[in-house]
Order: structure tokens, then sequence, then C-alpha cells
């Protein structure tokens, strides 16, 4: 199956067409949203006890009409710059919460994950995600919001109680790429989660170190009821790997490309399962 190829358009720091580059499309991202150039693909996230999709994470793209299908590493600095990011994320759950609400009424016992900046937490933010979850019909457990590492997260008591008025309505938390950034054991245990994503550098890279991360991590997350996901899986011997720590879930390109909604149908007719390709012989 194959999924979507966006355009690499983000040319080296030193080029000097990147500052022109950025200029051009902090403007054409302002009207993205109203016109509609938004769009959404899904990651598959695979239960590693049934080896089945129980999950998909919703990624942002942006069909630019000059330069065509943009990865958000091409624009998400310009959203967070501009104050852009919580139009996007609005739309993310917006595209992703309909096709979920979709799959859900097709019998699909499926979950949806969407992309939180740490600066779109702010007075209201849960107010309106769950005002949405609730527009849409879905039901507690469905939608988890995955708190990105990037710009780094600050325990502000705004923060604080939009996690909590957030599990309280049914809507998952998450930490995602734990172990990439500056959010340390201490942090998470201040903060109202369900769900913890390592990263994929402490997955792809084996060492003492990395171990010793993931084996703290997962010893909090089991005191604390946490579910902990396995990021970046490309090969089997990553695959063993999470396994044998005993993660609960896993994602990857190994498992599932990023797909359309069509995709994602196709997947499910499949039966949502891990390929056979990706089983192998850890090595």
């Amino acid at each position: 199956m194959g999924g979507v190829s966006p355009v690499d358009l983000n040319p080296a720091r030193d080029d000097p067409g990147r500052v022109t580059l950025g200029s051009t499309l902090s403007r054409d991202l302002r009207e993205a949203v109203p016109r509609g150039e938004l769009t959404a693909v899904y990651q598959p996230q695979f239960d590693l006890a049934t080896g089945t999709v129980v999950s998909l994470e919703t990624l942002c793209r942006w069909d630019h009409p000059r330069h065509g299908l943009l990865r958000p590493d091409a624009f998400i600095e310009i959203a967070e710059r501009e104050g852009l990011i919580a139009d996007l994320g609005a739309a993310m759950l917006d595209l992703g919460g309909r096709e979920l609400q979709r799959w859900r009424r097709e019998g699909r016992e499926i979950e949806l994950a969407v992309n939180a900046s740490p600066s779109e937490i702010v007075d209201g933010f849960a107010a309106r995600v769950i005002e949405r979850v609730a527009s849409l019909g879905l039901p507690r457990g469905a939608l988890t919001v995955e708190i990105t590492e990037s710009p780094p997260l600050t325990v502000l008591p705004v923060v604080l109680e939009a996690l909590r008025a957030l599990d309280a309505s049914g809507v998952a938390v998450s930490i995602d790429d734990f172990g990439s950034g500056n959010t340390s054991l201490t942090l998470l245990d201040r903060l109202t989660l369900s769900e913890v994503k390592i990263d994929r550098s402490l997955i792809q890279h084996e060492s003492r170190s990395s171990d010793a991360q993931i084996e703290a991590c997962l010893e909090l997350a089991a005191e604390r009821g946490w579910r902990v996901v396995a990021e970046g899986i490309e090969t089997p011997a990553q695959l063993e790997r999470a396994r044998r720590f005993g993660f609960h879930r896993a994602q990857g390109y190994l498992l599932g490309m990023p797909m359309t909604a069509d995709e994602i149908d196709a997947l499910f007719a499949e039966g949502g399962t891990i390929p056979d390709s990706a089983v192998g012989e850890p090595g």
C-alpha cells in the first residue's frame, strides 16, 4: 500500500532562497485553512498483543497550489511563529474527527490521535476540544491529544487544568516523542496522562543509556497506569525490541506509512493487522 509522497520543500538553512521561500509560505499559510488546502493523512498504530491496528495518528499535509503537497517540517515553524498553530490543530481535529466518525459508524473500533503544540494549551483549549468531540458523538477514549515536544512544555496552572479537564471528559492525553527533548520523568509525573510515546531515538539506537531511559519510563508508566507506545519502528529487530521491553503499542514505517483515508479503508479491508513483512529474525 502506497501512502502519500509529499514534496520535500525544506531547503538547507544556509540557502539564500530559504528566506524568500519562508516569507512566501508565511503569507500563503494564513489563507491555507479558509481555502481548504490542509489535508490529513493517518499513520496506523498497532497493539503489540493482538497485532491489530487500534489507533490512527492524524498528520497534517498542506496541498500548496504551487509547491504541491508539503510535509509539516516545511511549515510548522512558520505556523508557530505566526500564531497559526492553533488553526492547524483545529483543522486536523475537524478533518480527522469526521473520518473517525465515519469509521466508527462503519463498525470500526478505532481510535484517533491528534497533535497539539504546547503553545496551543491556553485558556479555552480543552473546552474547544471537548465541544468538538461531543459534536461528533465520539465515545470516551476515542480521541487522544498528543502533546508535542516542541516548543518545550511549561507546567503552568492553565496547562495542568486543561489536561485534567480533557482526562475527565474521556479525551486521553499523551506526551509525544519522550526522550527527544527536555521532558523528564519528574515532569511527566506532574501531568494527567493516559499515554507516553517513546521517541524513535531510544527505539532505534540500542545502548545502556537508551535502555535505562526506556526501563525507567516503563516502570513509571506501570505505576501510573499509562499506555506506552514505541515510535519509529523501521526494522523487524526494532519491533522485536519493543516487544521484549513490553510496549503496549507501536508505530513506524515498517508497520505502516502515513496513509490517506482511502488507503486506511483498504488497510481495514485487508484485516488491519501488522504486515507479514514486518516480522523477521531480530538482528
